[in-house]
């Protein structure tokens, strides 16, 4: 990977079914095409698509019987149409099959800086009824060799460029508000169990000091928030802060409440609303 200065604070999010996360102590490893965005892990291939279509070309030119008399150039005119079939042809094909290949052979997690915005908790927390977990992104899970920050662009990469890494770490810049690091592993390397959901996935081992603490959504399930507490009440995550998100006041966005602070409204407070929503005519 490029080297790059670690952020200061990194989390990922969680759905409520991966509520087990504390137990099993595992982080799924997730493929390029399985993601909401098709453009993951995908160069463009315009350029070396079209050098390599004319550099096949003139080596045919050059092998074709002495009996055929043409020029290059009229060769060239006569093949139009078959050349850009085959560029249509192509240009479908190949990014494809680069993002298929790279998902049989490496695997994702994805961390951002990012925790106050509601479109990722919305988005990877499944509509806030989740919860996502701080990281210390300087603990040795990250190495470098293989943990990068995503760098945003209006252009995707080109597929002959060789920093590689490019290609991994190049997302369309309507993805910015991430502000996304990722870990990529080879698979071979990594295990295999069976997940909650009975998928059978590659995942790498969730070492107890590497998480800082936990956020459970303005939505939180309670019975993922139950299953949470009961599996962190334990000496192995006495360490771990917990927080609870809520509405920010005035701005549109969400703030952490430390647990210990964390209230849920009383029963009667539904009551008092009631009242002053009758009060106000509304």
């Amino acid at each position: 990977m490029a080297p790059h200065q670690p952020p200061k604070r990194l989390f990922r999010y969680f759905p409520p079914e991966a509520s087990d996360l504390f137990s099993i102590r595992k982080m799924w490893l997730s493929a390029a095409n399985d993601f909401n965005d098709i453009f993951e892990v995908v160069p463009r291939y315009d350029s070396l698509l079209t050098d390599s279509i004319e550099e096949a070309l003139k080596k045919e030119f050059a092998f074709l019987p002495p009996s055929v008399a043409v020029d290059w150039q009229t060769y060239k005119k006569q093949m139009r149409q078959s050349m850009s079939q085959l560029y249509r042809e192509s240009i479908e094909t190949l990014p494809q099959g680069f993002q298929d290949k790279f998902s049989q052979h490496f695997g994702i997690i994805c961390f951002s800086e990012n925790l106050n915005s509601p479109i990722m908790w919305g988005h990877y927390a499944k509509n806030h009824s989740g919860f996502a977990v701080e990281f210390d992104p300087l603990h040795q899970v990250f190495p470098r060799e293989e943990f990068g920050k995503v760098e945003y662009s209006h252009d995707r990469p080109v597929a002959e460029v060789r920093e590689y890494w490019k290609i991994l770490l190049t997302k369309s810049m309507e993805w910015k508000y991430e502000s996304e690091h990722r870990l990529i592993k080879p698979l071979p390397l990594s295990q295999k169990a069976t997940r909650r959901d009975r998928k059978e996935k590659h995942y790498i081992d969730l070492p107890l000091n590497s998480v800082r603490a936990v956020y459970f959504g303005c939505r939180i399930l309670t019975e993922a928030r139950d299953e949470i507490l009961r599996d962190m009440d334990t000496v192995d995550w006495k360490h771990v802060e917990k927080f609870g998100m809520r509405r920010h006041d005035t701005e549109y966005a969400v703030r952490e409440v430390a647990w210990g602070q964390f209230q849920t409204p009383p029963a009667d407070a539904r009551r008092d609303f009631d009242v002053l929503w009758t009060a106000l005519g509304l």
